[in-house]
């Protein structure tokens, strides 16, 4: 199954901003460190969905505007 995680681009800027933008794991050096991140990057340039455990394991949530990402390392 596949999610659409976001409903606008804004939303997916905002938690990008507060999840990936402060990870150990962002992209870097020309490469991806975080599938999560990878699959966020892919479904903004694409359709908007990703697969249902990537959901699940960002945390997903469909009652708030953006939320922590489990798999966060803050830096």
């Amino acid at each position: 199954m596949r999610i659409k995680t976001f409903d606008t681009g804004t939303q997916f800027a905002d938690w990008r901003h507060r999840n990936c933008e402060r990870c150990a794991l962002r992209w870097r050096d020309n490469r991806y460190f975080c599938l999560i991140e990878r699959a966020l990057d892919e479904a903004y340039i694409g359709d908007g969905y990703v697969d249902d455990d990537i959901a699940a394991r960002m945390g997903y949530s469909d009652t708030e505007y953006t939320w922590d990402c489990p798999e966060r390392i803050t830096r």
